[in-house]
């Protein structure tokens, strides 16, 4: 049974499927990937709990009937495939709650394979786009975002708990690229219309490069849940060892669940760390922004197979002069921030792992002071 949040996309399956909700029953119908869409009127909707009650329609009028994607089914509904078909086990529809859906009035459901481009319009009434996978949604930059539309992103529900991001032509040059995880991500666009890019390739849109003014949520893929899915490694950085910026990071969430769960997080200058930080059970990340100048950074999660609910690492670029605060929804603002003291290339780096405390170079000076004290022995011998 779906609860009034549920959004749960389902395979075709060769069984009868029963879906029950609260208030009533909304489905979304799914393109097919590898098959004619004509077979989606091979799936049949009753009533209910059983074939037998009325017939209300099949799939392919929820995929292509407006107002199939509108009104309430009831509030249980029985979905049957009428005959033997060979399929891809992808999504073919998601079924959620009446209360789900929020302000939103039509859905289309997608299933991307590498790239896809989307006309989502809502010139008349909120539409909203539904993609389906295991893997991670890269949205491009738009060639044009209307001066009053708002595009929200959310991951799994449609609810302000899952809200990824808030896009508008304020802050849509330093929101994107973007990565949308979860395997079910939600578009929901209140007016006008827009093209999207979707991609599951990052470097197709670059998403790893960064400069001054990139906003990025760093995360697990199933941040929030619990999950076997969460191991992260993503690295970004300016292009070239001479374009400096500063990393201005803050750990908003981490799960320590399971004794060899770490995050690693490290900057690079020019080939050199200057900040290193690890964090585990016994050694949790500051609460604090760290702002630090390089050129490269990675962020590392490790669960070693345990189930954890993952992590969230905002992540702001700035120019060397600037500070800013980081609001996951909102977006960037000017704000005073906790700055780290800096290093240059050739020194120590900075770390915030309790055991790493010495510096690299500690063996090199000793030995140079030896030498000087020799020296000035023998002269005065």
């Amino acid at each position: 049974m779906l609860s009034s949040s549920d959004l749960v996309p389902s395979t075709a399956t060769p069984c009868v499927t029963t879906i029950t909700a609260p208030k009533g029953v909304r489905l979304v119908g799914f393109e097919p990937n590898y098959s004619p869409i004509a077979n989606l009127r091979l799936w049949l909707i009753f009533e209910g709990d059983s074939i037998n009650n009325r017939y209300i329609g099949n799939l392919y009028d929820v995929y292509s009937n407006s107002d199939a994607n509108s009104y309430t089914l009831g509030k249980q509904v029985t979905i049957y495939k009428f005959n033997e078909i060979p399929q891809d086990n992808l999504t073919l529809y998601l079924g959620m709650d009446v209360q789900a859906s929020g302000n939103v009035k039509f859905f289309r459901g997608l299933v991307c394979s590498l790239y896809c481009q989307i006309n989502l319009d809502s010139t008349y009434a909120v539409n909203a786009l539904i993609t389906v996978s295991n893997d991670v949604d890269y949205l491009g930059k738009f060639k044009h975002f209307p001066t009053d539309s708002n595009l929200r992103i959310y991951e799994g529900q449609i609810n302000d708990d899952h809200l990824l991001a808030t896009v508008n032509s304020s802050n849509v040059l330093q929101t994107l690229p973007m990565a949308v995880k979860s395997s079910i991500k939600i578009y929901v666009l209140d007016k006008e219309k827009i093209n999207m890019y979707l991609y599951t390739n990052p470097d197709d849109v670059s998403y790893s490069l960064v400069y001054a003014g990139r906003y990025i949520n760093i995360r697990s893929f199933d941040v929030g849940q619990i999950s076997l899915q969460q191991d992260t490694f993503e690295n970004f950085t300016t292009g070239d060892v001479y374009t400096l910026v500063n990393f201005n990071f803050n750990v908003t969430y981490f799960d320590l669940s399971g004794p060899s769960t770490t995050m690693q997080i490290t900057v690079f200058r020019a080939g050199n760390e200057v900040f290193y930080g690890k964090y585990f059970q016994g050694n949790t990340p500051p609460s604090t922004t760290i702002k630090v100048l390089g050129d490269s950074m990675i962020v590392n999660y490790r669960t070693d197979g345990a189930a954890t609910k993952g992590f969230r690492v905002d992540l702001l670029c700035t120019g060397e002069d600037q500070t800013s605060t980081i609001d996951p929804v909102k977006g960037p603002t000017t704000s005073a921030l906790t700055t780290t003291k800096q290093f240059p290339p050739s020194s120590t780096r900075l770390t915030t792992e309790k055991y790493d405390t010495t510096t690299k170079s500690s063996d090199s000076q000793f030995s140079s002071i030896l030498f000087l004290f020799i020296g000035i022995f023998l002269i005065l011998w």
